[in-house]
């Protein structure tokens, strides 16, 4: 992933505003994903399956 990023709290209401936080919080989403990826991560297996999972 290579990327550090940092999770933000909407603020405004503006449509791009939300659409933006929406955004982030996908990115957010992949690069957690990136980490479980790695086998040198100790997780819990269930924990790691539920954020695996699509509706995480």
């Amino acid at each position: 992933y290579g990327k550090q990023i940092a999770l933000v709290s909407l603020i405004e209401t503006h449509w791009g505003s939300a659409f933006e936080y929406i955004d982030h919080l996908l990115q957010t989403k992949l690069a957690i994903k990136f980490i479980l990826a790695k086998e040198n991560l100790r997780i819990d297996s269930y924990i790691q399956v539920l954020i695996i999972d699509d509706d995480f």
